[in-house]
């Protein structure tokens, strides 16, 4: 069989109202041109046009489509009421046969009334046919063939899969092919054929490939994971003895190389050394706030700081191995009650939910001077603040 001509870069131009048929029938046509009879080997049977699919961005849209329309060797009408009345389409006709011969064009019916040739004046009749824009009128000699593709229409999606659609494809790509409609039927049965047996040597092979990736696959995961548990336990013992080496100067510090050392690897060290610090008086620290009313405190999630949210609006935070005595690094009052506090699962911000419905975020790092993000988030009272464990969504509770 005869292949696609290759001097001209498209071998057809679909020209479509995108309101009409810019959703179903024209990237389906597109597709079932590009594939029919295609080669194993091929990326596509024909290089066909579609605005949507080969346009890039660019101002200038009318002369890329007029390149496209110079470049392409057939021009197919999708042909509905929609498309006789589109300036685009009325334009990209005009042009075509400005340039190209009226043998070239190709009609495909997607809507509106059938289309109906008056035998009498030579030409289309003169009412009735809706899908027929003017600039067709008096183009042809003979009664033009067109393909029916209205029943497409009511269908959810459309494909080579469907033997109606796939008898249409045949008849508009055999005139773009330059061949009989049996002949490309036939190819494109003896490339589906071939495709499919290809298909399923291909499977075979890649089936005893993957059994042969998944035994080695499993092996290798087996030897990782027991390097892994390895090193897990020999960590988990390095931070039970760092436990047994603070355990009488610091008993709060053993305990947390020991919960530690737990959640790396549950060992019987670790196990002996939690039990050994929890066995130990731990000390204890009473951090002064200098107000009366405190109304929600907040750990840091390594443990290295505590937020105070104040009745009096100002948010406090402390380092509790300070231990007491110490002074707060005080925020700036807010002017209004904070009602809760919350740390970032990372430790670096600080939220506060005030009594006037308002979220303050705090970056530690930055020291009190700097002025916290306010989100308005209720009308009325905010009472409570959260981080999502990733830290990028922030939860509250209000009043309202």
């Amino acid at each position: 069989m005869e292949s696609a001509p290759q001097d001209s870069k498209y071998q057809a131009f679909i020209s479509y109202s995108r309101r009409s048929d810019g959703e179903l029938i024209a990237p389906a046509l597109q597709r079932g041109l590009q594939g029919f009879a295609k080669p194993w080997y091929r990326l596509r049977a024909l290089r066909v046009f579609r605005d949507d699919d080969n346009l890039s961005a660019n101002p200038a849209i009318w002369p890329s489509v007029q390149e496209a329309l110079d470049a392409s060797e057939h021009f197919i009408l999708l042909a509905s009421p929609e498309s006789a009345q589109s300036e685009w389409v009325g334009q990209e006709l005009e042009h075509w046969l400005a340039t190209h011969e009226a043998t070239q064009l190709l009609l495909v019916q997607t809507d509106g009334a059938p289309i109906a040739w008056d035998s009498a004046s030579g030409d289309f009749a003169a009412t009735g046919n809706d899908a027929v824009p003017d600039a067709l009128r008096g183009v042809f000699s003979d009664e033009p063939r067109y393909v029916d593709l209205r029943w497409a229409r009511d269908r959810d999606q459309i494909s080579l899969a469907d033997p109606r659609f796939r008898d249409a494809v045949a008849d508009i790509a055999a005139p773009l092919r330059g061949v009989p409609k049996d002949e490309i039927v036939g190819e494109h049965v003896r490339q589906h054929r071939r495709a499919r047996r290809t298909a399923i040597a291909g499977a075979s092979g890649l089936a005893v490939l993957t059994v042969v990736a998944v035994v080695f696959g499993i092996l290798a995961l087996v030897s990782r994971q027991q390097a892994v548990d390895r090193e897990r336990e020999a960590t988990s013992v390095l931070l039970a003895n760092e436990a047994g080496d603070t355990l009488d100067t610091n008993p709060s510090l053993a305990l947390q190389f020991a919960l530690a050392g737990y959640d790396v690897s549950a060992t019987p060290a670790t196990e002996s050394a939690i039990r050994e610090a929890i066995s130990r008086p731990q000390p204890s620290a009473e951090l002064a706030s200098g107000i009366d009313r405190q109304e929600e405190v907040a750990y840091s999630p390594d443990g290295s700081r505590v937020a105070a949210a104040g009745r009096d609006g100002i948010l406090r935070i402390w380092d509790p191995a300070a231990g007491s005595g110490q002074e707060p690094v005080t925020y700036p009052a807010a002017g209004t009650p904070l009602n809760g506090v919350a740390f970032s699962p990372d430790g670096s911000r600080v939220a506060t939910a005030g009594g006037d419905g308002s979220i303050r975020i705090y970056a530690v790092a930055d020291g009190p001077d700097a002025d916290p993000v306010v989100v308005e988030a209720h009308r009325d009272s905010a009472n409570a603040v959260a981080f999502s464990p990733n830290g990028r969504r922030i939860a509250t509770a209000g009043r309202d």
